[in-house]
C-alpha cells in the first residue's frame, strides 16, 4: 500500500504569449502563435491578431509585441 508522507506540488505549465493594447478600444490582451491571422514575410513582419473585446485587428510589427511569461492550468 502506497501512503502520502509529505504533499507534492504540482509545478504550473507557463506559455509564452505576448501582450497587446487594441489602438480602438483600449483593451489590454495576450495572444499566442495560434491567434495570429495573418504575418508578413519580412524582418521585422507585421502580425494580424484580431482584438477579443471590439474585434477589430489590429496589426503591428512582430518586434512591437511584449513577450510575456503565463502560468496556465495543466491542458
Amino acid at each position: 500500500m502506497i501512503k502520502i508522507l509529505k504533499d507534492g506540488v504540482i509545478p504550473k505549465i507557463t506559455k509564452v504569449m505576448y501582450k497587446a493594447t487594441c489602438q480602438n478600444c483600449g483593451c489590454v490582451f495576450v495572444f499566442e502563435n495560434g491567434d495570429i491571422k495573418s504575418q508578413e514575410r519580412c524582418i521585422n513582419g507585421r502580425i494580424t491578431v484580431e482584438c477579443p473585446y471590439c474585434h477589430k485587428d489590429i496589426m503591428q510589427s512582430s518586434s512591437e509585441y511584449e513577450t510575456v511569461l503565463v502560468e496556465v492550468e495543466d491542458e
